[in-house]
């Protein structure tokens, strides 16, 4: 088995032994573009323009040549593992993994699991994995941003995701833990502010909110969060019964969903929408909404005001192919009961 770590300072190993010297230092690199594009198809040309951009083809080939055959010795693999054919590179080694694959595949299987608690360490494990950034000694290479970027965002993505899980389980501290975690890699992110400024209110941690939402503000030139002032008294006033946390959905108080409401306006990505449904019977409410709070999803937001349900969908990608969607879904779900659904502007 060959084993490469692509975090931080780039190592490979092979059956637990490190391999230190390729013969030269473009085969090295030449090795990790190949890793980041295993099973592919990769264009000799693109080769040529990023390893030997001022040589002639002739030329360029036979470097390439010659460094294949470094790395397939240093390596001990075959011309059927490391090949030219034409115009293309293929690097399909038979017994090979990294630490990137590995928390792919933790993350993957943690999206499929329902338990919580299995959910959690699946999640820690692939952060446990992520010790610095992607191939981090090539900072200024543009062959690894793209992959860099997308593997950062995954990983602010889980971190955000332990979050909301020790959210759910009251545990402020370790979610706060993570969120901020996530902030110190990802500043950009106006997701993860957003919620450490929500979080941190939760957590009555109101002097920490109120920096962290100046500090949102001087970035993004934001200044429409005026609810700010009064959050610290609405929270302190809160009745114990204002949210409640259901097999599925969470339910507000109509305070509480407002906030959430001018949160999310206020990223840049406007990536939510509300509906309304009116009901004209009580037990069709009272049936509905025993319905939406087991079928929609944790991350969905529900607030009941008179003979109204509310429901803020979050999260939503491709926002306005998936609305018909989810409203033929509420349909099916509520198929037996009579209700009015309007589509409350952003």
């Amino acid at each position: 088995m060959i084993y490469a770590n692509l975090f931080g300072v780039f190592t490979i190993k092979k059956n637990e032994k490190l391999i230190k010297n390729f013969g030269s230092r473009k085969a090295q690199e030449l090795l990790k573009y190949l890793i980041l594009n295993k099973n592919k198809k990769i264009s000799t040309f693109d080769i040529y323009n990023i390893f030997w951009e001022n040589f002639d083809e002739d030329s360029a080939k036979a470097n390439l040549n010659s460094t294949l055959y470094l790395i397939r010795k240093k390596l001990g693999i075959t011309k059927e593992e490391l090949y030219t054919h034409y115009n293309y590179c293929t690097f399909s080694p038979k017994s090979f993994n990294t630490d990137m694959n590995d928390m792919l595949m933790f993350y993957e299987k943690a999206q499929g699991e329902e338990d919580v608690e299995m959910k959690i360490e699946l999640l820690k494990k692939a952060v446990n994995l992520y010790k610095d950034e992607l191939l981090s000694e090539n900072i200024y290479d543009m062959w690894v941003e793209y992959k860099r970027q997308y593997i950062k965002k995954i990983y602010v993505d889980i971190l955000s995701e332990l979050a909301d899980l020790f959210e759910e389980k009251n545990d402020l501290t370790r979610a706060l833990k993570y969120l901020q975690k996530g902030f110190e890699y990802d500043k950009n992110r106006d997701d993860i502010w957003l919620k450490q400024i929500a979080l941190n209110i939760k957590a009555e941690n109101y002097i920490a909110s109120q920096k962290l939402y100046n500090d949102y503000k001087e970035l993004f030139g934001n200044s429409e969060l005026s609810f700010i002032g009064n959050i610290k008294d609405m929270y302190t006033n809160k009745k114990e019964n204002n949210v409640q946390v259901l097999q599925g959905a969470t339910i507000l108080c109509e305070e509480d969903f407002e906030l959430l409401i001018a949160l999310e306006k206020n990223k840049r990505e406007k990536d939510f929408f509300v509906l309304e449904l009116s009901f004209n019977k009580r037990s069709s409410f009272d049936n509905s909404l025993n319905i939406l709070t087991k079928k929609i999803r944790k991350v969905d937001v529900i607030m009941t005001k008179k003979d109204k349900i509310y429901i803020m969908f979050r999260e939503i990608k491709n926002k306005e192919l998936a609305k018909d969607s989810i409203k033929e879904k509420i349909k099916s779900f509520l198929k037996n009961e009579n209700y009015q659904l309007i589509e409350v502007e952003d």
